[in-house]
């Protein structure tokens, strides 16, 4: 809901009010006047940090690469929320993190929200496929250098802004149902020995076993 939202708004323009809108000509072809800009402006990448897997201290910090979370750490380097995206590896997966995070230093991470918010800047890098920007021999690799300067759509603040009050609570809802199913597969864990076992007897808690085979 939340990608079509933002394709309706800002690659058709069909956002709330842009009957008064003013559409000009622009390098990303027709479109509101005054939305157009480089994306440093709208945001600055940074390289992620060097911490090796022997390093990692037990903690509940996730380490993200490339690719997503590949551990955890004692200690976060980048506050949230955030956006990581991969740097040397695997090109072109961008993640929205709404917690504090390590990023490693295969990713790119956004230091700096210049004129957007993190929920555009996530469908924003997004919608850029960086995968084919890769500038690595034998492996792929994004220089942040190489996409500071590409245009893009900066919308304006009040916009902007309307576009997090409708996308922020799906993706909070998105965050709790992902918590509600891994309280669900850890009961299920912790109860399935169980009840192989016979140490739960359900015989006595009233419930109709249906014969599946049947």
């Amino acid at each position: 809901m939340a990608q079509t939202l933002y394709h309706e708004w800002f690659v058709k323009f069909r956002f709330p009010g842009h009957e008064q809108v003013n559409m000009v000509e622009s390098e990303l072809g027709l479109i509101p006047e005054g939305w157009i800009g480089k994306l440093e402006d709208a945001l600055i990448l940074q390289r992620g940090f060097d911490l090796p897997s022997k390093q990692r201290q037990e903690g509940n910090i996730l380490v993200y690469a490339a690719t997503g979370v590949v551990g955890t750490h004692n200690e976060a380097k980048v506050k949230a929320p955030g956006i990581v995206t991969g740097r040397s590896g695997s090109l072109g997966t961008v993640m929205y993190v709404d917690e504090d995070f390590w990023a490693l230093n295969t990713t790119l991470w956004v230091k700096e929200f210049r004129t957007v918010t993190p929920i555009y800047a996530f469908y924003l890098l997004k919608s850029l496929r960086l995968e084919q920007y890769n500038s690595g021999a034998a492996v792929p690799t994004l220089n942040r250098n190489d996409i500071h300067g590409l245009p893009v759509v900066i919308p304006s603040a009040e916009i902007l802004e309307k576009f997090s009050q409708n996308v922020e609570p799906l993706f909070i809802l998105k965050k709790n149902l992902i918590k509600r199913n891994q309280n669900l597969r850890a009961t299920r864990d912790l109860l399935l020995p169980k009840l192989i076992s016979g140490e739960i007897d359900v015989e006595k808690l009233g419930i109709d076993i249906l014969d599946i085979a049947a």
